[in-house]
């Protein structure tokens, strides 16, 4: 294998890479590719590795990597430790490298100290990035400095709005795409006392908005919509209590739906096409600028997104405005996990921060059942 250097990457404090799997020796070379990383060899950083010609390559064993759980925790809190006292290391970010390293589409973590943070019950906070772009995704991350928090949810919106995982290029076309809305950010007209949420049991709750913002198949339409639906309420009394969604069929014209989406659909449903091509964040635009009104049935606090990854994927954005003083959060989720992870922060106390988070931790950046 041919390793290079990156250009560019001459930084006073490098960025630690963990590893809490065995990996293969091609991609540990992959990580030290970039000068501005360096791979932990011991838990108290006795031991750095940098350069790719080092025999330590060839026998490195992963100082993370226990039969235990407990036992990695343990280890990864004493790197955490050593790394306030070095003045080599990064003190915000770290890579981690793991199950979801191994796969033909290789990904790690890009992370913080997880645990400081309020509703976060891992050890870090991270969002996935594609292998190819941990140097990208850690510059960016590094250019909201003031709230590394608040840097990781930024970057990990990106991710989910490009399939799941950050990746550098889809990123960039992402921030090239043209705004659909204009400088003028959508306005209601008189607002809604409550805070409505679909999420309830409430007949009368307002519905869980559905932005169709990509051509998407009728048959894929009805899987999402019954898959979403088809899941376990809690009661067998009465099929209509529960949550339920609309698609958005304006965002200029009251009440901006035509009812409760249809488990049973027989055609294509009614849906705005003003919408095709927005972003989530658009999106967030209309619902909290729009829904709000006293003439809106659709949910201003929470929304879903159907998008040009959802029909290869069987993906969608679920979306809430409702935590972190409002700030926009996403996570990507499959059919079946949609309006389960909405349920699921009354009923369990689950926020979608802290959905989001575990899906990146322990999995591959995508909310399943």
């Amino acid at each position: 294998m041919d390793v290079r250097p990156l250009e560019g990457s001459a930084r006073v404090s490098k960025w630690p890479v963990v590893v809490t799997t065995t990996v293969e020796e091609e991609i540990l070379l992959e990580s030290l590719r970039d000068p501005a990383l360096v791979l932990v060899g011991k838990t108290d950083l006795s031991l750095l590795i940098t350069d790719v010609k080092s025999t330590a390559i060839k026998t490195f064993q992963s100082p993370f990597v226990f039969d235990d759980f407990m036992e990695s925790c343990e280890a990864l809190e004493t790197f955490m430790s050593a790394r306030v006292s070095s003045k080599d290391l990064s003190q915000e970010f770290f890579v981690i490298l793991d199950e979801y390293t191994k796969g033909k589409k290789p990904t790690c973590q890009i992370a913080i100290d997880g645990r400081g943070i309020e509703d976060i019950n891992e050890m870090q906070f991270s969002f996935r990035c594609d292998l190819s772009s941990v140097h990208e995704a850690l510059n960016a991350v590094e250019s909201v400095p003031t709230d590394l928090s608040l840097a990781i949810r930024l970057r990990r919106n990106e991710a989910v709005m490009v399939g799941g995982v950050w990746s550098s290029g889809a990123v960039t076309r992402l921030e090239a795409m043209p705004n659909h809305l204009g400088t003028e950010q959508p306005k209601g007209l008189k607002q809604r006392d409550d805070v409505g949420s679909s999420i309830g049991t409430d007949r009368d709750a307002p519905y869980c908005p559905i932005f169709l913002t990509a051509t998407i198949s009728f048959k894929t339409l009805k899987d999402f919509v019954r898959q979403a639906y088809d899941q376990d309420w809690g009661t067998d009394e009465d099929c209509t209590v529960g949550p339920a969604m609309a698609f958005v069929t304006s965002i200029d014209k009251p009440p901006f739906c035509s009812g409760k989406a249809s488990q049973l659909m027989e055609v294509m449903p009614e849906t705005a096409s003003s919408v095709i091509g927005m972003t989530a964040g658009e999106c967030n635009a209309v619902a909290s600028g729009k829904f709000a009104t006293i003439e809106s049935n659709l949910d201003h606090n929470m929304f879903i997104v159907l998008d040009e990854y959802t029909e290869k994927d069987r993906t969608v954005i679920v979306a809430t405005n409702a935590e972190q003083d409002g700030q926009l959060l996403l996570m990507r989720c499959s059919f079946e996990s949609a309006l389960l992870s909405l349920v699921a922060i009354s009923d369990t106390c689950l926020t979608i921060d802290s959905q989001c988070n575990n899906a990146n931790t322990d999995g591959d950046g995508v909310v399943r059942t």
